[in-house]
């Protein structure tokens, strides 16, 4: 018997289920880990490794985000660094188009919810992101609408918590902010000496520079009196967005009535238009005019000494690049004088989101995202 050959077989057959089970297992490794990095929960242990102060959760919930794209982007505000920051509904992300035209994530995961207080802002989780507000010094204010809560971005990137418990019962202590009730907020202003004007279903607040919420304006039925309409009998304050000069005049555009007032610092009324503001379409220019992004007549206008006038007016096709007529969303000014406007991409408009440049005298200068 030859019992070198016998051996040889022997060791064959024994390899052969051997090399089948090693190749099992590498197969259900490989799907484990492909699967994993499809859902990009877990890509936060690779790229970059825990970070000093992270949770096991905060780490685990960490995501490396693909390239931003615009999904229903709203509001905008301009950084001290010229950059555009822009609300992203769709993705309940806070992005920044920096002035070399790359788009990145400032806030959010991108999974809609509430976490990630005290750490880094791209690791937080966020509701249908609102209003923006952007400090001199760089802090960044920002809606957390479906959450019911005003957050700050520090220029660390650290996330907080400054206004709103949560609940929506509707009532304020007059203490800490952030232990008060915001419900739903929209639109963040801030005043000339540090305070925070926030629009939410309650109507116009505003947080001190110590961090006080009091009501500035309540929304009520037939609150307001304007002579020159409904009579004089009062209209409806159903606040959308809001705008403050540095002078302290409060802009409120008023959703019911389609009515955009200002309002003096103690809250009387100094003059009113009747026309339909975008829900994030208020801002302040360098110039002190008020920029309005006009919804029902797909313009651009501003108002000057209580006088309002179109910037420019969309027209189909009257942006390269772009078909249908842009019908603004949300608009944003710069120091420079450059204003930025955006669109959700709905509504009869254009159908897809986009980002344009103005000019100070409202020529369109580029397709910017």
């Amino acid at each position: 018997m030859n019992t070198t050959t016998s051996s040889n077989a022997t060791n064959t057959s024994q390899r052969g289920p051997t090399r089948i089970w090693i190749l099992v297992v590498f197969a259900l490794v490989a799907v484990v880990i492909f699967g994993l990095w499809g859902l990009g929960d877990w890509r936060g242990l690779i790229v970059g490794g825990p970070t000093s102060g992270t949770t096991a959760q905060s780490i685990y919930r960490a995501k490396v985000s693909p390239v931003p794209q615009l999904n229903q982007p709203g509001a905008l505000a301009v950084d001290p660094k010229g950059g555009v920051l822009i609300s992203n509904v769709g993705t309940n992300q806070l992005l920044l188009r920096s002035s070399n035209g790359r788009i990145s994530v400032v806030a959010g995961t991108g999974k809609p919810g509430y976490f990630g207080d005290g750490g880094p802002a791209r690791e937080a989780e966020l509701n249908a992101p609102g209003g923006i507000a952007v400090s001199s010094n760089g802090t960044i204010y920002l809606a957390d609408s479906a959450n019911n809560r005003v957050r700050a971005i520090s220029t660390s990137g650290v996330i907080t918590t400054v206004a709103g418990n949560g609940h929506i019962n509707g009532k304020l202590s007059g203490g800490l902010a952030v232990n008060d009730s915001i419900v739903d907020p929209t639109s963040l202003a801030l005043g000339p000496n540090g305070q925070l004007y926030v629009v939410d279903e309650m109507g116009l607040q505003m947080i001190s520079s110590s961090d006080i919420l009091t009501t500035v304006i309540g929304a009520k039925p037939s609150l307001l009196k304007i002579t020159t309409i409904n009579n004089g009998a009062g209209i409806a304050f159903n606040p959308t967005t809001v705008a403050v000069d540095p002078a302290g005049d409060i802009y409120v555009f008023d959703f019911s009535p389609k009515l955009l007032i200002e309002f003096s610092k103690s809250g009387t009324i100094l003059g009113s238009w009747q026309i339909y503001v975008a829900e994030q379409g208020l801002a302040v220019a360098s110039n002190n005019s008020l920029i309005v992004a006009d919804y029902g007549n797909f313009s651009i206008d501003r108002a000057v000494a209580g006088k309002l006038t179109y910037i420019t007016r969309f027209k189909l096709g009257g942006i390269p690049g772009l078909a249908g007529i842009f019908r603004p969303t949300g608009v944003a000014a710069s120091a420079s004088g450059e204003i930025y406007v955006d669109t959700d991409g709905e509504n009869g408009g254009i159908n897809h989101p986009a980002l344009i440049e103005l000019n100070g005298a409202g020529t369109i200068k580029k397709l910017v995202a």
